[in-house]
């Protein structure tokens, strides 16, 4: 810890308590407390938070929200597409309405009030797509191809959609509130991968060429509202895993490479530039749903050694006051 003598000479700023917007390093005199007061950094963390009602695994692309307003929708219950819409409100998980075809897989774009739910799997690939008034779920118009497995990006009067299954596709769609109209193809066919961001600022995050976990790839692609561009990589392939934030503060979050056992905790975070590995989840899992900022984030079920109804809560990496102390 500091010393006097590490201290001498340096000019102390004296405010009535601790300022505002504290960084890191930053060094003050606190009247109140009448003590040397340092800006110091607390790691991120995961915390529990409260379960799903219904366990559920293979959300894909449905995030939606904030950690204190988020909807849970569709997804895989044992081997049955879902029904199932759960709303959050940073504490407990409460059945709402459910959608109309129920389904795993799915793009989810949007808010807690104002959702759209695109495409998925039932015993086929689905083109269907429904919007949510936070009350009820009304059918849109379909998409141009039935796809699973996707990225689903943006909000419920601009989505995105890009790349899905079953097999890999570099395809992408674009969602007026009322049509989907194709939009350009990504740089590298892919399905099952994560995404993040607005129609005109996404990302998609690795995913897998064919739908075999053992191909996943640690590429990621930009896009602009026009065209994809490929930028850095992944430290970690993440397939089956789930995006959060924005494109330059964004998080992907669990896995299922290179085998369903392996590597499902990993959590990497990227600041417009590059990806940096954070605390892990504190329970591995891929297929979840998710939501939130990279300060503030949100993931629910997955496949946790089967469906599972586990929430955590992300608190990101903050710049905290402390009190400096002599050795």
């Amino acid at each position: 810890m500091a010393t006097y003598k590490e201290l001498r000479g340096i000019t102390l700023q004296t405010v009535a308590g601790d300022p505002g917007n504290i960084a890191l390093g930053d060094i003050w005199y606190s009247n109140t407390t009448r003590k040397i007061r340092v800006g110091k950094t607390t790691a991120a963390s995961w915390a529990s938070g409260g379960n799903l009602n219904t366990a559920r695994m293979y959300f894909s692309g449905a995030h939606q929200g904030t950690q204190t307003a988020s909807l849970g929708f569709a997804g895989s219950a044992g081997p049955g597409a879902q029904l199932v819409n759960e709303s959050y409100d940073g504490s407990t998980w409460t059945e709402l309405n459910d959608l109309n075809t129920a389904r795993k897989a799915v793009g989810g774009h949007g808010t807690q009030t104002a959702a759209l739910c695109s495409g998925g799997f039932t015993t086929t690939t689905q083109n269907v797509s429904e919007e949510f008034d936070g009350t009820n779920w009304a059918e849109g118009n379909n998409l141009n191809t039935a796809r699973g497995w996707m990225g689903g990006i943006g909000s419920q009067t601009a989505g995105l959609i890009a790349g899905g299954g079953p097999g890999g596709s570099a395809a992408s769609e674009e969602y007026d509130g009322t049509s989907w109209a194709e939009g350009n193809d990504l740089n590298v066919a892919k399905v099952e991968q994560p995404s993040l961001g607005t129609q005109t600022a996404g990302l998609t995050l690795g995913g897998n060429p064919s739908g075999t976990a053992s191909q996943s790839v640690l590429t990621v692609e930009s896009y602009d509202g026009s065209s994809w561009t490929e930028i850095n990589d992944l430290n970690t392939a993440h397939t089956i895993g789930v995006g959060i934030g924005i494109q330059t503060a964004g998080m992907v979050v669990g896995t299922n490479y290179p085998t369903p056992s392996a590597s499902m905790a990993v959590v990497e975070e990227f600041d417009g530039t590059n990806w940096t590995a954070t605390t892990s989840l504190s329970s591995g899992r891929y297929g979840s749903g998710g939501a939130g900022t990279t300060s503030s984030g949100l993931v629910f079920g997955g496949d946790l050694s089967g469906d599972s109804n586990v929430t955590e809560e992300f608190t990101g990496t903050s710049v905290d006051a402390a009190t400096v102390t002599s050795s």
